[in-house]
């Protein structure tokens, strides 16, 4: 919608009868522009927490992967080698690939039970995570 009005002359001597066309909507304010940016900032930063949480995440699968295959190599050994395992090796690894990372072995009789802890996350006050393998064995 366009507007017509008459400007009033800056010098008084002179007769004005021109016209100057104004629009209704002469753009954006400083203030919808300031609003918008905000908007998009709290977009963006949502995306970054987004982006930090499944890096985190990630990270927390790929310990939880490693120390299934830790303790599954030990599996593996006790069922190929029995009681003869080199544990000092493995709990060498299991240090080295896993953070606070530590493992134990326990038989009672033919049961064997496998367990690997380690600190997920790299965060000091969460809790060491858990896993442990539980199988039958007869030398």
């Amino acid at each position: 919608m366009l507007l017509l009005r008459k400007t009033h002359p800056v010098k008084p001597a002179e007769p004005s009868n021109q016209l100057t066309i104004v629009s209704a909507h002469a753009g954006f304010s400083l203030i919808e522009v300031l609003i918008s940016l905000l908007i998009f900032a709290v977009g963006f930063l949502g995306l970054a927490s987004l982006q930090h949480i499944a890096l985190s995440a990630t990270y927390d699968a790929t310990l939880r992967n490693t120390a299934f295959d830790l303790a599954d190599s030990l599996k593996t050994r006790v069922l190929v080698e029995g009681v003869s395992v080199d544990l000092a090796a493995w709990q060498q690894q299991i240090s080295e690939r896993l953070p606070n990372g530590s493992g134990q072995l326990g038989r009672q009789g033919g049961n064997y039970q496998i367990q690997v802890q380690w600190l997920e996350s790299s965060q000091a006050q969460s809790p060491l995570q858990n896993y442990q393998i539980r199988f039958r064995h007869y030398d």
